[in-house]
């Protein structure tokens, strides 16, 4: 019982740290465009690779998990020790994909209000 709900709860940490990680701006990058680009070009950059990871938050994790969620509330599928609708179990992926699309959404306006000032000067 115990080691079901430590991997429950692993599964949730993973998703939820992956969520605070596109916040804080940390995931895993390859900064060799990046360090090719000149300075002024670098929010546009910052806009496309959020813009995907928005569509991958949406589409994938977001769409994904609501309908994954759906598919096993209505089977009834159950933990095996636990005893709980594995449908709990996965509310964690909108609710995470929910949290990325919302940094990724608030980054692309970020970099997008940085662009005017620079085309402004």
């Amino acid at each position: 019982m115990t080691d079901e709900l430590a991997r429950f709860l692993m599964i949730w940490v993973g998703l939820l740290g992956a969520s605070y990680t596109v916040g804080a701006q940390r995931h895993l990058s390859i900064d060799f465009l990046s360090m090719m680009m000149p300075d002024n070009k670098k929010p546009l950059l910052g806009m496309l690779i959020n813009t995907l990871v928005l569509l991958f938050s949406g589409g994938v994790i977001v769409n994904g998990g609501l309908k994954l969620i759906e598919k096993t509330l209505a089977t009834s599928q159950l933990s095996a020790a636990l005893q709980i609708p594995m449908g709990y179990v996965y509310i964690v992926l909108p609710l995470s994909g929910a949290i990325m699309m919302f940094y990724s959404l608030y980054f692309i306006l970020t970099d997008a209000q940085t662009l005017v000032r620079h085309e402004g000067k």
